[in-house]
């Protein structure tokens, strides 16, 4: 999002709500009370322990992940200002918005009904209705509010927050949204059309991530298949490969895995460059495969809002042909990327001329 605002001429910061009382208390205890833990850890991992040769091993990768996102963060991401959502919605930082033309939000499911045990696992709060007035910029000067590809990841909006719904989009004058179904949740809601918009990661060409992509440390196949996202659709893929002929040659790299050393977001990129297949059931997933031009499969998900995504954006790609599971044959054909290429250009104009229009320029 940053690289296509600064296209348009903007400059561009980041407003993070990583200030909050769960994210403070996760860093006394990594300061305070890991170390002890991880020291025993160490121990009984040195003394054989296979269960805590695991655990240490997952410690240095955590560790290593996070240094990589740092690094990432403060050579491509630039300056974050952080607040917490109860300052910003409190009107604490009215003061720092008077810095900026516009404040935009979106490219996630920003408007989803949040589930609260998600909400108190990840954000310490079962405060969905701060939840979604903070994402519908509540605190922001409504002629400042700005949306780009904000997701809802369900069809149909909850009826406990029909009126927080409507009030929120409300307060946009241009509307947008990633998903084809979340255009028809925001008219059945407010009566008022949004445009269909691409993720901003398809907004930029290929060549700028291949720019930053940079190859990992550790041995890499000259043929590989990449396995990326929640692994529970990846413990038939040995199988599958060595009894389908399209895979012959291949070898398995599962980004996550906790053999494979923590992985930067650059070299996240190297490894999608250069696979020769991609299987995933993840949302960016599957859009870094088809921005790098890659036979993937997608594994079909349980029914949920990224089921909803997924199938979304192979309907508008034409890509439908590319989910599979357990129980049905496997995509054989090759994609036609000169068809879908078309449609996302075509997409990708729209898109940009909405963010124009937003923004007057």
């Amino acid at each position: 999002m940053k690289t296509a605002l600064n296209s348009l001429g903007f400059e561009v910061e980041s407003l993070s709500d990583a200030l909050t009382k769960k994210r403070s208390v996760i860093f006394l205890k990594n300061v305070i009370i890991s170390p002890t833990k991880n020291f025993i850890k160490r121990i009984l991992a040195f003394l054989g322990w296979e269960k805590y040769k695991l655990k240490v091993k997952g410690i240095g990768r955590d560790k290593a992940y996070n240094q990589n996102f740092e690094a990432f963060k403060k050579n491509h991401i630039g300056k974050i200002i952080y607040t917490t959502r109860k300052a910003a919605l409190n009107h604490k930082i009215q003061d720092v918005l008077q810095n900026y033309d516009y404040v935009v939000v979106g490219s996630d499911m920003v408007w989803h009904n949040f589930d609260p045990e998600l909400c108190k696992m990840i954000w310490n709060t079962d405060n969905i209705t701060e939840m979604l007035e903070y994402y519908y910029l509540m605190f922001v000067p409504e002629e400042k509010r700005v949306n780009y590809a904000p997701s809802f990841g369900h069809k149909k909006a909850p009826e406990k927050f029909r009126d927080l719904y409507k009030k929120g989009i409300n307060g946009f004058k241009k509307l947008s949204c990633r998903e084809n179904y979340g255009c028809n949740l925001i008219q059945d809601v407010t009566g008022r059309e949004a445009v269909h918009v691409i993720d901003p990661t398809l907004l930029i060409s290929p060549d700028v991530y291949r720019s930053i992509a940079k190859k990992p440390a550790f041995e890499i196949p000259e043929h590989y298949a990449l396995v990326y996202g929640f692994f529970d659709f990846a413990k038939d893929l040995d199988n599958l490969m060595s009894s389908n002929d399209q895979f012959k040659g291949l070898s398995l790299i599962k980004i996550g895995d906790p053999n494979l050393p923590a992985i930067s977001p650059e070299e996240w990129l190297w490894l999608f460059e250069h696979t020769d297949a991609v299987f995933t059931n993840s949302f960016h997933g599957t859009v870094f495969s088809i921005i790098f031009h890659k036979k993937f499969f997608e594994y079909e998900r349980p029914e949920d809002g990224m089921k909803n995504k997924l199938y979304d954006i192979l309907q508008t790609l034409g890509l439908e042909d590319r989910m599979y599971n357990n129980d049905a044959r496997i995509p054989e054909n090759d994609i036609d990327y000169k068809a879908v290429d078309e449609k996302l250009n075509n997409l990708r104009e729209i898109s940009i001329n909405y963010l124009r229009d937003c923004l007057n320029v």
